[in-house]
């Protein structure tokens, strides 16, 4: 249970955190940077959660990665909005590809990684490794 609630507060967090990110993307000098950022964020508090024996560090690390979450997926979208190669209707395909994936992906990691962190003895990062293995989450 505690695992559930641990991703079910990261898909909350993100919300407050999307509507924070054009001023966090402007400060980052940019998306390129914030994407960058973003990526060495979420290595840093993966670190953190495969690491740690608490599992209410783990927790909090785990809902701290709603920032660079969000980072990584729309600085994606900022670039296929700013390439000239992209027409106008591929880039509606793309990014509704991309929106209907991602909240699929959250959606499915919040319910079902609960009982999988269980089964794994309370180790949190089980539900990252899963959808590693499986490729949840990727807009292919």
């Amino acid at each position: 249970r505690f695992g559930t609630w641990c991703v079910a507060g990261q898909a909350a967090a993100c919300v407050p955190v999307g509507m924070c990110l054009p001023a966090i993307v402007r400060w980052a000098g940019g998306p390129a940077h914030a994407l960058v950022g973003g990526v060495a964020g979420f290595a840093l508090l993966l670190g953190c959660i495969r690491s740690t024996t608490e599992p209410y560090v783990a927790g909090a690390a785990l809902v701290a990665t709603a920032l660079p979450y969000q980072l990584v997926t729309n600085c994606a979208y900022a670039w296929v909005e700013g390439n000239p190669s992209f027409g106008p209707e591929e880039r509606g395909r793309t990014t509704g590809r991309v929106t209907r994936t991602l909240a699929v992906a959250q959606c499915l990691l919040a319910v079902l990684s609960g009982p999988l962190v269980e089964l794994a003895g309370g180790q949190l990062v089980v539900a990252f490794d899963a959808a590693i293995f499986l490729g949840v989450g990727t807009a292919s």
